[in-house]
């Protein structure tokens, strides 16, 4: 089975917070080039980093998984900031456990 993600990384510099939507087979490789500045996207964001969801999703065909994931990650990017919000709290448990299981360890 081969997997792919869809992660919302929260940046918080001066008080304000910046949600950033993006799909990656490696969530842990993708995290550190945020934070390392070393992604067009995301040189913009000069504060703190934190990965606030992560969804996966897999299927025995590479192309395929990749392609759920993007379908996702474009549905992800029409919802406003407070649907946004309300999604990584709902579901804030299940993005933690596949976070530990992809990224922490």
């Amino acid at each position: 089975m081969y997997s792919s993600f869809v992660y919302i990384l929260r940046c918080v510099r001066n008080g304000s917070s910046t949600y950033y939507t993006g799909m990656t087979n490696n969530p842990k490789r993708r995290y550190m080039e945020h934070k390392r500045l070393r992604n067009k996207y995301t040189k913009r964001f000069h504060g703190n980093l934190y990965m606030e969801y992560l969804e996966e999703f897999q299927h025995r065909d590479k192309k395929k998984a990749r392609q759920i994931s993007h379908q996702r990650e474009l549905k992800i990017k029409t919802f406003s900031r407070k649907k946004k919000h309300n999604m990584i709290e709902l579901h804030r448990n299940r993005s933690n456990a596949i976070m530990e299981r992809t990224i922490r360890r």
